[in-house]
């Protein structure tokens, strides 16, 4: 889910709904699209563009449905291409023991 329609590569129309996330807050669903996740081979596809959402949140099951490997450990995320273990991208965690 993202907050920023800038970021949605080809933004499509979609049936109104809504999402609930933490803390039982809801928000309205405006559209869907694919994201780059910060190069040209790792996409999220089927992302929705959410009203007022202030925050880009990354779905796992649905990163893993797509064909990818996500491994965590205490400093970043990999997310690697299933069928050839290719890295993609790495993500460094926020907030984790030695990341500044």
């Amino acid at each position: 889910m993202i907050g920023d329609s800038n970021k949605i590569l080809n933004l499509k129309k979609k049936e109104k709904g809504y999402v609930t996330y933490g803390g039982d807050g809801s928000a309205k669903t405006l559209r869907r699209g694919t994201v780059s996740l910060g190069n040209n081979e790792a996409k999220a596809k089927n992302t929705l563009l959410v009203e007022n959402l202030k925050h880009n949140l990354l779905n796992f099951g649905q990163t893993c449905d797509q064909v990818h490997i996500l491994i965590f450990d205490s400093q970043k995320c990999e997310i690697k291409k299933k069928d050839s273990i290719k890295l993609v991208i790495v993500a460094p965690r926020k907030n984790a023991i030695g990341v500044k």
